[in-house]
């Protein structure tokens, strides 16, 4: 199978071009050059995460398409006239609601959950390949496409002035499509893998959040350690197998609040290269007496539970 758009895909990358534009820029007092450029970032983001979704679903011998946000991604035919309107919401979700919360909001909150994709069907399949989507290869689409929106922001805020806000429209699109509603990329990252969605919603949080007060790389950086905590916290929680992780019971104790005391001294690492201005001594101090309470607090629990 060639790399290609289909009609339909091409019509949907439009609808949603446009209306990302249109959501954006209509509460801003905005010059024409200005739309433009939101017009501009929207299309290029869109589309750049759609050739990337099809590549890896390429790699997977799946076809992916772009489609506008559909609830439902297959519909029967309506045998009723409130079925049909039925079917119209669920297969238009993506158009429907942003310009509900439009209204509702008086253009205050743009609310950008409008790209999805489908897998239309296996490609050509390889010997030994059984015939099935797995959700990890549909995960993989979802989470680079993902990546993809990541991506294009972080080359914006290098080179474009800050405070502009079409610098911010790709790290939304990231954003909204990590919503864990049905047909949503994130619904498909999260029972693909739920740490690597949780790692990926952490990064783009960090990301929206830090892009504005620090530079790109130390956003990155920082935004890439806290989801690799995140992540780790939420595993050993919740998927290790360890019964009350963080219980006060040995083996799990040592364990647990072992990671709790690297999680403090990596935090003031972070706080340290945050606030450049503070003396290293003080931050040595600091870090020192935080975790000589910490240690503190350990040996008192212990204690008690004596």
């Amino acid at each position: 199978m060639k790399f290609r758009f289909s009609k339909t895909e091409i019509i949907h990358l439009i609808l949603s071009a446009m209306l990302i534009t249109f959501l954006v820029s209509f509460n801003i007092k905005s010059e024409v050059s200005a739309v433009i450029r939101i017009a501009l970032v929207s299309t290029i983001s869109l589309i750049f995460a759609v050739i990337i979704q099809k590549l890896v679903g390429l790699k997977y011998g799946l076809e992916a398409e772009y489609r506008i946000w559909a609830f439902r991604e297959y519909t029967k035919p309506p045998k009723s006239f409130l079925r049909a309107i039925e079917d119209f919401f669920y297969d238009y979700t993506g158009i429907l609601i942003p310009l509900a919360v439009f209204l509702i909001t008086n253009a205050f909150w743009p609310f950008l959950a409008i790209a999805s994709f489908i897998i239309k069907r296996p490609l050509k399949i390889r010997t030994g390949r059984f015939p099935f989507i797995k959700e990890k290869e549909v995960s993989a689409v979802a989470f680079f496409g993902v990546l993809s929106y990541l991506f294009v922001g972080l080359i914006l805020n290098m080179f474009a002035p800050s405070g502009l806000i079409e610098t911010k429209i790709p790290f939304l699109l990231a954003l909204y499509s990590l919503i864990p509603l049905p047909n949503l990329p994130g619904s498909k990252i999260f029972f693909g893998g739920r740490i690597t969605y949780i790692f990926t919603l952490a990064v783009t949080l960090s990301l929206f959040v830090l892009i504005p007060l620090l530079s790109v790389s130390y956003s990155l950086i920082i935004s890439i350690a806290f989801a690799l905590i995140l992540a780790g916290v939420y595993f050993y929680g919740m998927e290790s197998g360890i019964k009350n992780p963080f219980s006060l019971e040995r083996p799990s104790i040592e364990i647990g609040w072992k990671f709790l005391f690297v999680m403090i001294l990596i935090s003031l690492i972070f706080l340290f290269l945050y606030f450049t201005n503070v003396n290293i001594i003080t931050v040595i101090s600091l870090a020192i007496v935080i975790t000589t309470l910490a240690i503190v607090l350990y040996y008192y629990l212990i204690g008690t539970k004596k």
